[in-house]
């Protein structure tokens, strides 16, 4: 097997091995809210039932066995029912926004390949948050922290961490989440067009490789320059339009390679042990231990939580093992879209040398072609340099 190919069938199993594990994660989380969270939501509710809606009726059927209420200790149990039930009616009605909110955040975070119907409901889910913003920031601040404490969203950090790594700005909530949900339109937006670009990319990859046939070496390609001067000499029909295409695709690659780098470097921010998420699935889970030994909580609560977090450590630790070279979608890893700009940048490189157009090469050599040639040895350090 070459080792382009062997790379291929990596990504395709890498591929597929994140999606196991993220879904494995998923789950963790969903049935710890179902069977856990939600039976204590109900024992709660049960217990705020028993506080009467008439108090003039309690007091009318009320026993000699049953305590004697106070009027300022009716109201503060009327008060408790009442915000505890308004409480998990408003989260009922906005947990799912939220969760469909991060998990297309972290989707697009991660280059998954998303389709228009996914990136529309998360802005759906969006314009239903905003909507209840009104007067109820303080609400969602207390269900997002709620939330993240449980372990059924992250949202209220990942927004944190998200407006001051790409933004370089401290988050006040009051102030920022509307804001931050605005953005979040345009985001989804912008990474709907982005998608887009990838099928292009993954076309010109295709037509490109003509030109860099299997080789045995470490690499495992080579690049045929009798068959590139065949194709301009004898079968290119608008050789300016045909190279302006070609530029035009390797400068968008280009571009969408720095993002993709920028938000690698974020997921293993956000990720971290020192003050990231696992960081605070961490700190969770010492806080229960000790409440499990206190019998302060059941077994199947420190259980859920348990799993969750070795959940995520199985997503981090394959994360950190496919690197950046095999982040991203499988269909194009940062190391496909590295050498795919590189085979790209040696075409022009042949066009520009062809036609003698020095101070063009130059340029790019000096724009592209010197930055994407460096990554590309550093990430293949086993293939020996290009040249």
């Amino acid at each position: 097997m070459t080792k382009s190919k062997h790379r291929h069938d990596l990504n395709e199993d890498n591929g597929k091995n994140v999606d196991s594990i993220e879904t494995s994660y998923n789950e963790s989380i969903v049935r710890y809210y179902r069977h856990v969270l939600r039976k204590q939501d109900e024992q709660v509710l049960k217990k705020i039932q028993k506080i009467p809606d008439d108090w003039d009726e309690y007091d009318k059927t009320r026993l000699i066995s049953d305590p004697e209420i106070s009027e300022d200790e009716k109201k503060r149990l009327s008060d408790i029912k009442s915000k505890k039930a308004w409480e998990l009616k408003f989260e009922s009605l906005n947990i799912y926004y939220l969760i469909t909110i991060e998990n297309t955040m972290i989707s697009c975070l991660t280059h998954k390949i998303l389709t228009d119907d996914e990136i529309h409901e998360a802005q759906d889910s969006v314009n239903s948050i905003i909507t209840e913003i009104g007067g109820n920031i303080k609400n969602f601040k207390h269900l997002l922290l709620s939330l993240a404490k449980r372990a059924v969203s992250d949202l209220y950090y990942l927004m944190m961490t998200f407006r001051k790594y790409y933004y370089k700005l401290n988050v006040v909530f009051d102030e920022d989440f509307l804001r931050f949900c605005d953005d979040l339109i345009t985001f989804f937006d912008e990474y709907r067009v982005m998608t887009r670009n990838i099928s292009g990319f993954k076309k010109t990859r295709e037509f490109l490789s003509r030109f860099f046939p299997v080789s045995a070496n470490k690499r495992g390609w080579n690049i045929d320059e009798t068959a590139l001067k065949e194709f301009f000499e004898e079968e290119i029909k608008d050789e300016a339009r045909t190279l302006a295409e070609l530029k035009r695709t390797i400068s968008a690659a280009y571009l969408y390679k720095k993002k993709q780098k920028k938000d690698y470097e974020f997921i293993k921010y956000y990720y971290n042990e020192r003050d990231g998420k696992l960081f605070r699935y961490n700190f969770v889970v010492n806080s229960l231990s000790q409440k499990l030994i206190d019998q302060k909580i059941s077994a199947d609560v420190f259980e859920g939580f348990k799993k969750i977090r070795e959940n995520f450590i199985n997503l981090v630790r394959n994360f950190e093992n496919r690197g950046l070279q095999g982040f991203g979608s499988p269909d194009l890893s940062y190391g496909q879209l590295v050498e795919f700009i590189f085979k790209g940048s040696l075409v022009l490189e042949y066009y520009y040398l062809r036609t003698l157009q020095h101070d063009e090469l130059q340029k790019f050599r000096n724009d592209v072609l010197h930055y994407v040639e460096e990554e590309y040895n550093q990430l293949n350090p086993d293939a020996g340099r290009f040249r």
